[in-house]
């Protein structure tokens, strides 16, 4: 036997042997003397009457319109949910190759439908490695994109939470720059949020597609950038040393050789 059925099983003896107790105490110290000579029976009779009037009255509330416009239990809330949901695609371009440093525009789009026309449109203007793949649609859903730490910026474009209707597609796009090279992941999660029948409040993010992207970042940028930006301190340690090579190389150049002086010879007749 499980420990959790032995659980409830002591606590339902532990309900039911109490109000006993109590009442059997209560009529011991009357003063009448058939109540207090059978206390335990008259003790387990009015418990019993009073937990099927509790029932009853239970019953009868469960009955009403209004208990039944309440969801009860998980097993409804997976039921909603369920029916809130819609076969669909999504789309994300990602770039597998990237520079360190250097920022890309990055999209994810969402449609309900899996014909041929839904993955055309969500392809439309994008990179031609665009991944789309199955999804559950809902008519609200939550995009986010994430990264190792300090390995990409990523700043939104676009609201995280968005309706995804029935007429086109709906997008979430980000600004992501690679601050660090090498092969880094980026972490792709889609859920959806909704409220349940007969309550104003939202339910716990339900995960529908989660994906991780794999990118490689190129490394030569890192050269490029420091460059960049010690560009004077270069400047010192290379100009300067290369000006004054030539100049002590024109210094130890020699003079040029005059050429001979001619002597003009006189022959007297």
């Amino acid at each position: 036997m499980d420990w959790s059925d032995v659980l409830h099983t002591a606590l339902a003896l532990i309900v039911l042997i109490t109000p006993v107790l109590i009442l059997r105490f209560i009529f011991n110290r009357t003063r009448l003397h058939w109540l207090s000579s059978h206390s335990t029976l008259v003790s387990v009779l009015v418990t019993m009457l009073g937990f099927g009037v509790l029932g009853l009255i239970f019953m009868s509330y469960r009955g009403h319109p209004h208990y039944a416009a309440i969801p009860q239990g998980r097993d409804v809330i997976e039921q909603a949910l369920d029916e809130a949901l819609a076969n669909g695609k999504i789309a994300y371009d990602i770039p597998a190759e990237m520079k360190e440093g250097e920022a890309k525009k990055v999209e994810v789009r969402i449609a309900k439908g899996i014909d041929q026309d839904v993955v055309t449109a969500l392809k439309q203007h994008l990179r031609d490695r665009t991944q789309v793949d199955d999804i559950q649609v809902a008519p609200f859903m939550t995009v986010r994109l994430n990264a190792e730490k300090d390995s990409f910026d990523i700043q939104a474009l676009t609201q995280d939470n968005q309706a995804v209707t029935d007429k086109t597609y709906t997008t979430w796009a980000w600004l992501l720059t690679p601050q660090q090279s090498g092969e880094k992941t980026l972490y792709l999660s889609v859920g959806t949020r909704f409220k349940l029948p007969g309550r104003d409040e939202e339910t716990e993010f339900r995960p529908l597609y989660e994906k991780e992207v794999k990118v490689q970042v190129d490394r030569i940028y890192e050269a490029k950038r420091f460059a960049s930006s010690n560009w004077q301190w270069l400047g010192g340690a290379v100009v300067i040393p290369l000006i004054g090579f030539f100049w002590r190389l024109r210094r130890k150049k020699p003079p040029s050789a005059k050429p001979p002086e001619q002597r003009s010879l006189i022959i007297q007749p």
